[in-house]
């Protein structure tokens, strides 16, 4: 199918036909950490519904959907382990489960997709096991293609951090566009203040995107920054916000008779589930309303 380079998967590309002031749901969707006894799947399950009954509704994937942790790995806690991968046989070969049981998760809003990245959780199992869970998720669900060496890949697959710009063109070709920063995290820190202070820096320094989403902590926050640039016909001035987000989770911290590496670790409980934004094109750009 020809090939690709490094730029075209790190800076992917979407184009969405749609109708000017049409509204679509954005929901960022990463720490589900499924294979955990500590996954809420109720909750996750739910999320799922709300993006595929939603024919306007579009996701990104943040990371660490899968727990990712193997038998001979030091974090391997036989008491947190989800009852549908409890079994030898399915430990045994757990590379194959995590796979199996996230493409059918994701089967039924695979197509509704924007980008789809990794979490520090497959990043350690794909280097100490050499394959890629995302990447093999994605050739399950058919959404990779072959490049000129044989080599698969997928216009999907944006490894740790990408960028996407997603284009929203209606029938008379209006066009307006969404840059979309998106990566896991490194934050450590358990207050929010830090937090809020990161993205702060990073929708500083990385420039020209509406939307900053990071993951991993497991907190639900957002914050803005206003900035001044001139309007899509370049005849006038627009302060527009940017949305700096964590993007929440769905691995409980406390549960009885289950024992995680948050309870551990003293983590403090979070709320669970998605946050959200309403995405809406215009003539004059894309308007952006946060939902936590």
């Amino acid at each position: 199918m020809g090939g690709t380079s490094g730029a075209e998967v790190r800076l992917p590309k979407r184009r969405e036909r749609c109708s000017m002031g049409q509204e679509f749901e954005f929901i960022p969707l990463g720490d589900a950490h499924m294979g955990s006894a500590n996954c809420d799947r109720k909750r996750l399950d739910e999320t799922i519904r709300r993006i595929a009954d939603n024919p306007d509704a579009r996701w990104v994937g943040m990371g660490d959907l899968v727990e990712s942790i193997a038998p001979d790995d030091f974090r391997w806690n036989p008491k947190d382990i989800a009852q549908d991968i409890e079994q030898p046989d399915q430990a045994a070969r757990i590379s194959d489960v995590y796979v199996n049981r996230l493409a059918q998760v994701l089967e039924p809003i695979i197509d509704k997709c924007w980008s789809l990245n990794d979490g520090n959780h497959e990043d350690k199992f794909n280097t100490r096991y050499f394959t890629n869970i995302n990447l093999r998720v994605l050739e399950k669900l058919g959404k990779t293609m072959v490049d000129d060496w044989g080599d698969t890949f997928s216009p999907l697959y944006g490894e740790w951090c990408s960028m996407t710009r997603v284009t929203f063109e209606d029938k008379n070709h209006h066009r307006s566009t969404l840059p979309i920063y998106q990566q896991h995290g490194w934050q450590a820190g358990r207050k929010k203040g830090a937090k809020v202070n990161n993205l702060d820096d990073l929708m500083g320094y990385v420039v020209g995107c509406r939307i900053y989403l990071v993951a991993h902590s497991h907190e639900r926050l957002m914050t803005t920054k206003t900035l001044l640039s001139a309007n899509q016909k370049w005849d006038g001035l627009k302060a527009y916000d940017c949305y700096g987000a964590h993007t929440g989770s769905y691995l409980r911290t406390y549960q009885l008779n289950k024992v995680g590496y948050a309870e551990k670790k003293s983590f403090p409980p979070t709320s669970l589930g998605p946050i959200s934004f309403n995405v809406t094109p215009t003539r004059d750009g894309v308007e952006i309303e946060g939902v936590q």
